[in-house]
C-alpha cells in the first residue's frame, strides 16, 4: 500500500454517468416479513422510514442479496445474522452445525417460516436482475473430518441472459460460497462500521485509481484540523492514518464512532461508482449539527459517481436535516414507507416522489 494521496485523473471507466445499474423497481415475496411487496420508480438516494419491526432492514437486506453475489456479500450476510466470522475466505461459525444441516438455520429467508415456496426478488428497468432462494432436502448426521457437503439451500440469480448459482458447503465449523457471475457492485454497511483493515483497502484502491482526494477533502470541510489522509502499518496491520495540521499522525481508528462511519461511507460511495450503497441507520452517530451537511456530501457524492444509496433511519432529526438538499435535488431522492399487517404479519412498501417527500417535511408531517 502507499503512504499518500497522489490525485491523478479519474479513469472515465470509473465515471460513468449511465443509469443502466440502477434498480429501478423491485418486486419482493416471500422473503421475511415480505409475502409480496412492489416498490417502484426508485430514484438516487432512497430513504427508507417506518416503524420498528415494519421490515426496514428486511428490505435493506433483500436490495442487497439480489444486487450482490461475491462471497463478501455472504461474508456480509452471516454478520448480519451474528453467526460468523471469515478467516481465509472460510466462514468460521458460532452455532450448532445441525442448524444448517437440517435447515432450521435458513427458515427465517421465508415468508412465515414456509420454506416450501422459494424465496423471489426482481428489479426491473434498464438493468434486470433476478435471485431465488430455494430451500431442499434437510440433511442429518455426521460430517467426516476433511469433508464438505451441500447446504439445504441454493441462491440463484439471473442478470439478464446470464445465470449463476451458489450452493453454500459445510464442514465442521465452517461454511463457504462459490464465487459467481455477473451483479451489481456494491456493499451494505451496518451500525456496526466496516473494519479499520477493510476502509483502508477502499482507500488504497481509491488512491489507485486516484480518486481518493474526494474522501479527503469532504473530511476536511467538516474539520479544518485534518491535513491529509495516509496509509500506514499499525502494528501488523495496514490501516488508514489522520494526518492532522499540527502534531502527529494516528489511526482513524482512535476518533469517533461519527468520524468512521463518515470516512467509511464516503469510501464506499466512491469505491463503487454506478453501483449501490445499501446503509442501515444513515444519521447514527453524525452529530446534529452536522447532518445538514451530512446530507449534502452523501447526494454530492452520489450523484457524482451515479452511485445509487439506499439508506434507512427512524429519526426525525435526521429527517428535517434532509430538507435543504431534498429542496434542491427533489428528481433524485425517494421516500419509501414501510408499513406491517399486524393481523399476517405481512409488509408492504408505498414509493413516494422527492416532491411529496420534500412536501411532507416542510410541513412537519410525520413520515417515520
Amino acid at each position: 500500500m502507499g503512504n499518500a494521496i497522489q490525485e491523478r485523473p479519474v479513469p472515465s471507466e470509473l465515471r460513468t454517468t449511465e443509469s443502466s445499474l440502477m434498480i429501478k423497481s423491485v418486486t419482493i415475496e416471500n422473503f421475511r416479513c415480505f409475502k409480496k411487496a412492489e416498490a417502484k420508480n426508485l430514484g438516487l438516494v432512497n430513504v427508507i422510514v417506518g416503524d420498528m419491526g415494519a421490515g426496514k432492514s428486511a428490505f435493506l437486506e433483500a436490495l442487497f442479496l439480489l444486487a450482490t453475489n461475491t462471497p463478501a456479500a455472504h461474508e456480509i450476510f452471516f454478520r448480519l445474522r451474528g453467526r460468523g466470522q471469515f478467516v481465509g475466505g472460510v466462514m468460521q461459525l458460532k452455532f450448532d452445525i445441525d442448524e444448517l444441516l437440517n435447515g432450521q438455520y435458513w427458515s427465517d429467508l421465508f415468508y412465515g417460516y414456509n420454506n416450501s415456496n422459494p424465496v423471489r426478488i426482481e428489479s426491473s428497468g434498464d438493468r434486470e436482475r433476478k435471485l431465488h432462494v430455494t430451500a431442499s432436502d434437510s440433511q442429518t448426521g455426521v460430517i467426516q473430518p476433511d469433508s464438505w457437503v451441500p447446504a439445504p439451500i441454493s441462491f440463484e440469480w439471473w442478470d439478464g441472459d446470464e445465470y449463476s448459482i451458489s450452493v453454500p458447503e459445510i464442514s465442521e465449523g465452517q461454511i463457504r460460497f462459490n464465487t459467481v457471475g455477473k451483479h451489481i457492485e456494491g456493499i451494505m454497511l451496518t451500525l456496526t462500521p466496516p473494519g479499520d483493515v477493510e476502509v483502508a483497502k477502499w482507500f488504497d484502491k481509491l488512491q489507485n485509481d486516484g480518486t481518493a482526494r474526494v474522501v479527503v477533502k469532504a473530511l476536511q470541510a467538516w474539520f479544518p484540523e485534518v491535513d491529509n489522509l495516509r496509509l500506514g502499518l499499525d502494528g501488523s496491520r495496514h490501516v488508514l492514518f489522520v494526518v492532522p495540521r499540527v502534531g502527529p499522525h494516528f489511526p482513524l481508528s482512535m476518533l469517533s464512532y461519527g468520524l468512521n462511519k463518515m470516512v467509511s461511507v464516503m469510501c464506499a460511495i466512491a469505491q463503487y461508482p454506478g453501483g449501490a450503497i445499501f446503509l442501515d441507520e444513515v444519521g447514527a452517530g453524525i452529530y446534529h449539527t452536522r447532518l445538514e451537511s451530512w446530507w449534502r456530501e452523501l447526494h454530492r457524492m452520489a450523484a457524482k459517481d451515479q452511485t445509487q444509496l439506499f439508506v434507512t433511519t427512524h429519526s426525525q432529526e435526521v429527517l428535517d436535516a434532509l430538507l435543504p438538499t431534498i429542496s434542491k435535488n427533489e428528481k433524485d431522492f425517494r421516500m419509501i414507507y414501510v408499513t406491517r399487517n399486524h393481523k399476517d404479519r405481512n409488509s408492504s412498501l408505498k414509493v413516494v416522489s422527492g416532491k411529496g417527500f420534500a412536501s411532507a417535511l416542510a410541513e412537519n408531517i410525520e413520515v417515520r
